[in-house]
């Protein structure tokens, strides 16, 4: 169920980033987890997707851990 898995993550990104640019730090940590989430359902399957979520995620998140998260991904996903 992988398809509806990243279609419920667009949906929830699509939802939250217009709150996200109102307040940033208070939505950022979410738009990261969202987009990590997203970047690891598109995987090797779909390379650009998947690092373009990951770098979005590492822009947005203020958590030390969420960038550490995003960065992983970038690291394996964006090569």
């Amino acid at each position: 169920r992988m398809t509806e898995a990243g279609a419920t993550c667009r949906g929830a990104r699509a939802i939250l980033e217009p709150l996200w640019q109102r307040n940033p730090e208070l939505h950022g940590n979410q738009l990261a987890r969202i987009d990590i989430l997203g970047a690891q359902l598109a995987g090797p399957d779909r390379p650009t997707d998947a690092c373009q979520l990951a770098r979005q995620a590492l822009a947005t998140a203020y958590d030390p851990a969420l960038k550490d998260s995003a960065q992983e991904l970038i690291d394996q996903l964006c090569a």
